[in-house]
């Protein structure tokens, strides 16, 4: 019986010592893999705690919140809560755990808050989304405010619980139309109504300023140019005039009279016969066919890509010539980095790596000068395909799953971090 009772106390201590030993060599580290999904297994779940740090109750309550701020206004908000990461970073652990559930919709509105135990850290990871409501000084304010004083005291329930009572209540201080736009739920408004006279009048009065201000503007601007070349003004004037085009679409009754006043300002001075500077006779502008001889071969190209006009005028007396050079404002071709014509451009691009759902692709944009003949090829990222977020799920702990699953939102790299 004795040696029954050895043998039996000798098996004890080898179990025991067996028992420490794998304690000691499995570190209990969670990597995002095998950090669980609540999603998968019910759609009502936000919270995933598989050590248990918070309560039940409060437990509940969060899913509760969580829940409701999907329904109404589409955000995603997951929470983590895990003993240890092992060395891994904080912030870029939350990061991949985001991406790997793929919080938030299609317009990235989802949200990773990550505590971790041994490291004493908390962690916000944001999708482009929520990085307007909730800026990296946000997220760092919710963290210092209303979560570490509490997990200075080991309290998890309570700081878990009042973060997410700050980020609920600073969506919910928005109104109906800024929800809509930070994430893309159509809302109507009532849009004010005006009567067109009142409309037409408002047009007219801006239109007036602004056409007395482009004269008095104009009148400065000619002054100063004066001793400016030709093509040196009018390429001045010709911005003036696109920008005033543009304003047109704001306030059509006075700008559209204000480019339409600069375009023939600067046809003027474009087309405005001047005197010779060595005979004083009156210069002659040489018409398309009569100008080429004198014309290099890039200006030629120039002119046959469309991409600059080349005047040349002729003094009649002397035979003394000038050339002034008018750049196209809407054409494709740029100056060539080899002959520095203006005859550069892209010619197409091919796909030489497909991008997947997991991995970006490249690509090759190839541009050629079609005066000297010069090419590149420039190489080009394709992004990752965005995942349908019907297909996430079923690969381990990624979204979607049997029981429900996350939008398929990413991140957009922001949030903040921040240690008890």
């Amino acid at each position: 019986m004795k040696k029954f009772l050895v043998l039996l106390f000798w098996l004890l201590n080898v179990f025991l010592a067996q028992a420490q030993n794998n304690t000691s060599t499995f570190s209990g580290a969670y990597t995002p893999e095998k950090v669980p999904n609540v999603q998968i297994q019910n759609i009502g779940h936000f919270v995933s705690d598989p050590s248990g740090m918070l309560g039940t109750t409060v437990r509940d309550e969060i899913n509760a919140i969580l829940s409701q701020l999907r329904r109404e206004t589409t955000s995603e908000i997951a929470v983590a809560l895990l003993p240890s990461i092992g060395e891994s970073d904080c912030q870029n652990f939350a990061h991949q755990l985001l991406n790997l559930w793929g919080v938030g919709q299609s317009n990235d509105n989802g949200m990773l808050i990550l505590v971790v135990q041994d490291q004493r850290c908390i962690s916000f990871e944001t999708g482009y989304g929520m990085e307007g409501l909730f800026p990296d000084a946000i997220c760092k304010r919710i963290q210092t405010e209303s979560m570490l004083p509490f997990f200075r005291e080991n309290n998890y329930d309570q700081g878990v619980l009042q973060g997410i009572y700050a980020i609920r209540n600073r969506i919910a201080a928005l109104d109906s139309l800024s929800l809509a736009e930070l994430h893309g739920i159509p809302v109507k408004q009532n849009k004010p109504s005006f009567h067109p006279g009142t409309l037409i009048g408002l047009n007219l009065g801006i239109g007036l300023l602004l056409f007395l201000f482009a004269l008095v503007h104009l009148r400065k601007k000619t002054i100063s140019q004066t001793s400016l070349s030709k093509d040196t003004q009018w390429n001045a004037l010709r911005k003036n005039a696109t920008g005033w085009g543009l304003a047109s679409g704001l306030f059509p009754l006075g700008s559209f009279l204000i480019y339409l006043y600069y375009r023939q300002k600067s046809r003027m001075i474009r087309y405005k016969p001047f005197p010779c500077e060595h005979c004083g006779e009156e210069m002659k502008i040489l018409g398309e066919k009569e100008e080429d001889p004198f014309l290099s071969q890039a200006a030629q190209a120039e002119e046959r890509a469309g991409s600059v006009n080349h005047d040349v005028w002729i003094c009649p007396a002397c035979r003394h010539t000038e050339q002034y050079s008018y750049k196209a404002a809407l054409t494709l071709y740029t100056e060539c980095p080899s002959c520095k014509a203006r005859t550069y451009k892209k010619e197409g691009e091919r796909i030489l790596r497909h991008a997947t759902q997991f991995n970006s692709g490249t690509g090759e944009r190839v541009y050629s000068c079609v005066h000297c003949g010069h090419t590149d090829a420039v190489h080009f990222v394709i992004p990752p395909i965005p995942m349908n977020p019907r297909s996430r799920g079923g690969f381990g702990n990624f979204g979607g799953g049997f029981g429900g699953g996350f939008g398929g939102g990413r991140s957009g790299g922001g949030g903040a971090t921040s240690r008890w």
